[in-house]
């Protein structure tokens, strides 16, 4: 049972950690200054991942 909350506690701190990152991307993206392989870099990121919410941000969402 200390194993499934363990495991259950690390996938939401994993998603805690990509849902905080991700807005540090929106910000960024939002300045215009950078490209994505930078924001990438300062994010700490794929630059897949930027592109997803790149697009989430084109989407509307």
């Amino acid at each position: 049972m200390a194993e499934g909350r363990a495991e259950g506690r690390a996938e939401g701190e994993a998603q805690g950690e990509a849902k905080g990152k991700a807005e540090v991307i929106k910000n960024l993206l939002s300045l215009d200054k950078f490209s994505i392989s930078e924001v990438a870099e300062l994010a700490n990121v794929t630059v897949e991942f930027v592109k997803l919410i790149e697009a989430e941000i084109a989407k509307g969402k």
